[in-house]
C-alpha cells in the first residue's frame, strides 16, 4: 500500500517547481519531543530541491521561501489515499 500511496504522490509533480519528483518522508515532531518519519507522511520534490531540502538540514526553515507546510501537504496526500482506497 505504502508503495502505491508513494507512486500516487509522485504524479502530483515537485511542489516546488512541478517537475518529476521522489518522495520526501516529512519529519515529524511528537509530543515526546522526538523527531520521526511515517512512510505515508511524504510529499513530492525533484530530486534537485530533496536535495537542496537535505543540504539545508532545517525542513521548517527551507519551506518558508517557497510558501510550503509540508506536514499539511503530506497529511493531505495522505487523506486523498485513504479515500481512493490506497492506504
Amino acid at each position: 500500500a505504502e508503495r502505491r500511496h508513494h507512486a500516487r504522490v509522485m504524479q502530483d509533480g515537485c511542489l516546488v517547481c512541478g517537475g518529476p519528483a521522489v518522495v520526501h518522508h516529512v519529519m515529524q515532531n511528537t509530543p515526546n519531543k522526538r523527531w520521526r518519519r511515517d512512510h505515508k507522511i511524504v510529499v513530492p520534490l525533484c530530486d534537485p530541491h530533496h536535495r537542496e531540502l537535505h543540504n539545508h538540514g532545517n525542513e521548517a526553515e527551507w519551506q518558508k521561501p517557497h510558501g510550503l507546510d509540508l506536514v499539511w501537504e503530506a497529511e493531505t496526500r495522505r487523506n486523498e489515499s485513504i479515500y481512493e482506497g490506497i492506504l
